[in-house]
């Protein structure tokens, strides 16, 4: 149905003799199935993962009329949220979401919506939370003043949000409908990456290894020499290769790797000829590297690594660590393995280029996993009595999670195990805002 049409059946329906309610019902009923079935025939037959996501989420900002939409992958264990992030604004909105991750434990609502599996319906945070509240302030700072939530739960949890809606505010229908489409996008794109680079192929020649490092810089080990990002003249550049090298043999395409260098830059005229052009640049510098076949393929307009070579990063490492780590059962064992997370990737992923979305992305879900390892180990190693080692290892991290309770909660249950009281109120009183209540709770009745 044309949109010249469902605007003359609402001007019908606006002048017929029925009651307000059922005028706004019918309205949103033809506006719910045009708005369904217009996204069913876009989207039909895409196999373009990203855009389809992104699709999804423009239809949603429209429909709502809203000033911002973001799905959210979600750590329920660490409450945090940000591994992935996607956030889609009307012009001249700026986003609510930054580069930082989101600590849940500051918003209760948002975490109880996905443990809860339900929706949320806030048309007034004035009606929520009185105005000298924390949590108004949060919201009001970050230009949100309506909203509606809704979890999902396939394969990965999180949330779809959209921020202040003009219309439609009290209707979660659509939203979960579209929230299903992205997040099915994005499962579907990670198992087709996963089955690609796991399929059974012919054994390549040692030659053909490369190992890649992300930690405190990228590095490509082959066969010829070791390439840093120093050799690359531009992060841009840089971004680019890593983006492509992190998608591995699955590969990315041109249009969502326009958005994850240019998202909040300005972006060249033709931006599709200035990223063929880095690919070509890229092959020239990596030619001495890789003289056979050249590690990086442009096809379609499509990045990925070459079929030729077996890839190996320290992501993956880390990814292989926190699997044993969970299927280990004996205590000691697991400590051993969150110490060697904790300390083997004390670095951040790829550091110089925190400017580009696709990138800071995987770096936040990297500093996730490796905070979630050091939660843990503290944990353990204070339910084990092994008070000292907790505290020198909580001591040093301070300083990288400085906001976070949990390291500090068990820093200063490790300092009164070793009978430190000094330090434990120290640490107590210089970090008790960033506490949750009952951490302070009983914390004060252990040192009291």
């Amino acid at each position: 149905m044309e949109i010249e049409e469902v605007e003359r059946i609402e001007e019908i329906l606006s002048n017929a003799d029925m009651s307000d309610e059922m005028k706004a019902a019918c309205i949103y009923g033809i506006s719910f199935t045009n708005t369904v079935t217009s996204l069913e025939a876009k989207l039909r037959g895409g196999h373009d993962f990203d855009l389809i996501s992104n699709d999804a989420l423009q239809t949603t900002l429209e429909f709502y009329d809203a000033d911002n939409v973001i799905m959210t992958d979600t750590d329920v264990g660490l409450q945090v949220a940000g591994n992935y992030m996607h956030e889609i604004t009307r012009a001249g909105v700026s986003p609510v979401c930054g580069s930082d991750p989101i600590y849940l434990e500051k918003y209760p609502m948002f975490l109880q919506t996905i443990e809860q599996d339900q929706a949320i319906v806030i048309p007034d945070i004035g009606q929520l939370f009185p105005e000298d509240s924390i949590e108004y302030k949060r919201l009001e700072q970050g230009g949100i003043h309506s909203f509606i939530a809704v979890p999902y739960h396939k394969i990965h949890s999180g949330l779809v949000a959209v921020v202040n809606p003009r219309r439609y505010t009290d209707k979660i229908g659509l939203l979960q409908v579209l929230s299903y489409v992205s997040v099915a996008e994005i499962n579907e794109k990670f198992l087709t990456q996963l089955l690609k680079e796991n399929r059974i192929a012919e054994p390549l020649p040692e030659s053909a290894d490369v190992y890649v490092k992300f930690f405190d810089g990228l590095e490509i080990h082959s066969h010829n020499g070791v390439l840093t990002e120093h050799n690359i003249k531009s992060s841009r550049n840089v971004a680019l290769l890593a983006f492509t090298l992190l998608n591995g043999k699955t590969g990315v395409s041109g249009y969502t790797m326009e958005a994850g260098l240019w998202l909040n830059a300005t972006k060249p005229v033709n931006a599709r000829k200035t990223e063929l052009n880095i690919s070509s640049y890229l092959r020239d510098v990596m030619s001495s590297f890789f003289p056979d076949e050249p590690l990086i393929r442009c096809e379609n307009f499509r990045f990925s690594v070459s079929p030729t070579y077996h890839v190996r990063t320290d992501l993956q490492e880390v990814d292989a660590l926190c699997i044993e780590v969970l299927r280990e059962t004996d205590v000691s064992k697991k400590i051993d393995l969150y110490k060697k997370i904790i300390q083997d990737y004390s670095g951040c992923v790829l550091p110089y280029q925190q400017d580009f979305p696709c990138i800071r992305d995987v770096a936040t879900e990297y500093d996730h996993k490796r905070l979630r390892s050091l939660r843990e180990c503290l944990k353990l190693l204070v339910e084990e009595r092994r008070y000292d080692e907790a505290v020198d290892l909580a001591t040093p991290e301070g300083l990288r999670y400085c906001t976070d309770s949990y390291l500090f909660y068990w820093l200063v249950r490790a300092y009164i195990g070793c009978g430190e009281l000094l330090h434990a109120k120290d640490v107590f009183e210089g970090h008790k805002s960033y506490l949750l209540p009952e951490q302070i709770v009983e914390l004060n009745s252990l040192l009291n």
